[in-house]
């Protein structure tokens, strides 16, 4: 018993990343030999995609585990440079490099952009859900793993995984005294600086303490620098903000801490996180248009003349990423985020343990950012005679003035900005949680059952200015005022348990069940037709006009369940089949009521460990259904078809919605997933991965079929599928050097990340509707690399040099394109970035 309960705090005190560590706790274990470490084989990983620590090649599910030397050859410093780093997921910014990503996993893409609704794709940060994805590109503090799970998670994780869950570990204290000091300098002016202190045991307690401070300037310059009055149509944080001269800059401080606690069989752990962060968007470039496609001929040709009209006006018309563009509506990015977790763990004896997770999270994002890549453009003289036919034949009282008194009133307009596709929302959330959970484990039966609260309250576009200013003059540069004041709050009660049944030493029977109860409180705060007529369209007459609250609740509950078999033939090989469920809950943004997403899925993998562990590979096979599958949508975009206004008859809610979630139909996913890892010689490892997914979309609504421009009884099949690469794959080498000099040694990694060709457009005709725009995104691959000299003595310290490089061939493709109204435009991959770490360990 003694030896047992040894392995198992030995386990607890090892991490995924030190492999030495695990060997040894391993050996002891599961009764390898202790040499095992020695024969230049792959080092086992520990992670806890089942609530519990296990052997990564024990886990039947498909579960990457980003390694050390993988965070640091890819430069991985926020979420969307997990892209493509495990088969089938893809990471990115989403439209105009906001601080919101998204996530494509198994045929399900996943922005959770929209207030009151929930993801496809899950975040946990050491073990809390991140509710709010708005800000959730934050720099990674102090990462001790990192976990891609795919497939639905609806057991264990919950209620918005269908597609998948990213679990991120910081590090514990280790209760040892050191300290570590590391900068890096690299181009366009970056700077990362990190300090981080371990202190000694002092009696049961330890601490970490860490601080990093991370900046460079923005890789693109905006050509075009204009101030915006944000101030006075606000009904709260009034501010005048002006353009960023340089576009995709940061400058973000981290402070992380953690103090533990641990006497005899009980631990507790407490951790705080903060970041504050300056960005500026990525840059967006115009990649071509013709209003009069999208807008009709006359308004269309006016906003032709507009910006035809501009001397110099960069285009990106070859799809790449252009060194200057005019995005003047790109302003700094306020952003903040700061989290609370108190961690408590007690092993009440060899079979039985219990966990609580509970947890304080806040977080705030104010952020502006052009769509079109052009906005904020002077109206030009040239413009004159399409803009008099426009109001000639709009408005009759314009028609009915003289050439002379229509010249003269248009020549009022000249020089002042017009916004074509600009963004400027605003958010900030709050959540609590805390999830107990009890794992018992004997030679019958290892059984995990918790259960969850959390609560949720998000507040969005209090600033009571128009979020998406579209196609409007803004005279003065003063943003109208157009309230769609939005609030949101979630309850959901969660209980599980999920056993495995050791019929035999080699065959298991997995059954796991999940109960949630959901309660959403959702309100809009707006104008509304009944008390501001449509015909008042100033600024001064709106704010005279009174605000209406319009409440809205939703309740549901679902039962999510998983069935699997898992068979060991022996102890280097798991072949596992399982059948699961799980669901994102329904809610209303506004008057629109979304029902809950269900997704169920069948996958069979096996898992092995060849040739005296020199050789690993994991593959998997499955298929995936999401019926009703939820998808954000834009109230400005789709404001002029008639499906949208027959859905929200009252013309002001439709303008102050925003984004809300609407049905994108059902989809299908089949495919497989396949990574490989060699050890072939002493201190080297190559390795890699490959996947295919295919999409379907069936019972498509025709509201979405008409804002692609397809007629209402088109065939589903011609409504594609978007954002969904079929093909993922990465290739890498690295290498470690036996010593040479004292201890130092080389250490080397070059990794490939590739993504297929990607559909950007749901109609495949599109192109002869409108000829610029992006009907798809090419394929590239993306090379990162990093060499390292380790281990110098440098007075009885560690000190290590390293140079790195991201992107390294430049590679300019487009990374997210935006087609509307006549205009294609796109955000781009970031560009080459390279620099050098200087690390001292004491």
């Amino acid at each position: 018993m003694t030896k047992t309960f040894n392995a198992r705090k030995g386990l607890l005190a090892c991490t995924a990343l030190a492999s030495t560590c695990f060997m040894n706790s391993a050996a002891h274990a599961q009764g390898a030999t202790p040499a095992a470490e020695d024969n230049g084989g792959l080092a086992e990983i520990i992670v806890t995609a089942q609530k519990r620590e296990q052997s990564l090649q024990d886990v039947p599910i498909a579960v990457t585990a980003v390694t050390q030397e993988a965070l640091q050859a890819n430069r991985v410093v926020n979420v969307t440079d997990l892209s493509a780093l495990a088969p089938g997921v893809t990471v990115r910014p989403s439209l105009g490099s906001s601080s919101i990503p998204s996530f494509t996993v198994r045929g399900a893409v996943s922005y959770g952009v929209v207030p009151g609704s929930d993801k496809q794709v899950s975040m946990y940060l050491d073990g809390v859900y991140l509710s709010s994805p708005r800000g959730a590109i934050f720099d990674l503090p102090n990462v001790q793993r990192i976990e891609l799970l795919r497939g639905p998670q609806g057991t264990l994780f919950g209620r918005n995984a269908t597609a998948g869950a990213v679990s991120i570990s910081t590090a514990d204290p280790t209760g040892e005294a050191s300290a570590k000091l590391s900068g890096t300098y690299g181009n366009n002016d970056m700077f990362r600086g990190e300090v981080s202190v371990n202190t000694p045991e002092f009696g049961p307690f330890s601490a970490y303490l860490s601080y990093v401070r991370y900046q460079y300037r923005g890789h693109t310059r905006n050509g075009r620098i204009e101030t915006f009055d944000r101030a006075t149509n606000s009904l709260s944080n009034p501010k005048t903000v002006t353009s960023a001269p340089w576009l995709g800059g940061k400058k973000s401080d981290t402070f992380f801490a953690a103090l533990k606690f641990e006497s005899g069989d009980f631990r507790m752990v407490y951790k705080f996180d903060r970041n504050n962060a300056e960005e500026t968007p990525g840059a967006v470039g115009l990649i071509g248009y013709d209003f009069t496609r999208g807008l009709g001929n006359l308004f269309g040709s006016y906003v032709n003349a507009i910006v035809s009209g501009q001397n110099g006006l960069p285009l990106a018309t070859d799809g790449k990423r252009p060194d200057v563009v005019w995005n003047s509506y790109n302003t700094p990015t306020d952003q903040f985020q700061e989290g609370h977790n108190l961690t408590a763990t007690y092993v009440v004896n060899d079979h039985v343990s219990i966990k609580n997770i509970a947890a304080y999270r806040s977080s705030a994002v104010a952020a502006t950012a052009t769509l079109s890549g052009v906005d904020a453009l002077p109206i030009p003289a040239s413009a004159a005679a399409a803009n008099i036919a426009f109001l000639s034949a709009s408005s009759p009282a314009f028609a009915a003035l003289t050439p002379a008194q229509q010249q003269a009133a248009f020549a009022a307009n000249i020089g002042q900005p017009y916004v074509l596709f600009g963004s400027g929302p605003a958010s900030r959330s709050k959540q609590w949680s805390d999830e107990l959970q009890v794992n018992y484990n004997s030679d019958f039966l290892t059984l995990t059952v918790g259960g969850m609260y959390f609560k949720s309250k998000d507040n969005t576009n209090e600033h009571g200015m128009q979020n998406t200013v579209a196609f409007t003059q803004i005279n003065g540069g003063t943003i109208p005022y157009l309230p769609g004041i939005a609030y949101n709050e979630a309850r959901s009660l969660a209980a599980y348990a999920q056993g495995e049944f050791h019929l035999t030493p080699q065959l298991d029977v997995i059954l796991g069940g999940r109960f949630t109860d959901d309660k959403k409180i959702a309100s809009l705060t707006s104008l509304t037709t009944a008390t501001c007529p449509a015909t008042i369209t100033t600024s001064a007459g709106l704010k005279a006009c009174p605000l209406i609250t319009n409440t809205f609740n939703y309740k549901g509950s679902k039962f999510n369940y998983l069935l699997g078999v898992n068979f060991k033939p022996n102890d280097d090989i798991l072949v596992y089949a399982k059948w699961s469920t799980a669901y994102v809950s329904g809610g209303k943004v506004g008057p629109i009521e979304f029902v809950p997403e269900t997704a169920k899925s069948a996958e069979a993998g096996i898992k092995a460990d060849l040739l005296d562990r020199h050789l690993r590979t994991n593959l998997s096979v499955f298929w995936a259904e999401y019926k009703n599958y939820q998808s954000a949508q834009g109230g400005n975009t789709l404001g002029a078809l008639p499906e949208f206004q027959a859905l929200v008859p009252d013309a002001r809610i439709r303008n102050a919605l925003g984004t809300f979630v609407y049905p994108q139909g059902d989809v299908t996913a089949k495919g497989f997933e396949l990574e490989v890892t060699a050890a072939p010689g002493n201190g080297v490892v190559l390795g890699g991965s490959l996947s295919y997914t295919d999409t379907k979309f069936t019972n498509v609504p025709g509201l979405l079929k008409a804002a692609s421009n397809l007629a209402a009884t088109s065939p589903d099949s011609d409504y594609r599928p978007t954002f969904r690469p079929n093909w993922t794959a990465n290739l890498y080498g690295q290498y470690t050097s036996q010593p040479v000099w004292g201890e130092a040694r080389i250490s080397a990694r070059l990794q490939g990340n590739f993504q297929s060709k990607m559909i950007a457009a749901p109609n495949a005709n599109i192109r002869s509707i409108f000829p610029f725009y992006t009907e798809s995104v090419p394929a590239y691959w993306l090379i990162n690399g990093r060499i390292a000299l380790e281990k110098i003595n440098v007075g009885g310290a560690d000190a290590t040099l390293a140079v790195w490089g991201k992107n390294i061939t430049d590679n300019r493709s487009i990374s997210f394109p935006f087609n509307q109204s006549g205009l294609a435009s796109a955000t781009f991959i970031e560009p080459r970035r390279y620099g050098v770490d200087v690390t001292i360990e004491f």
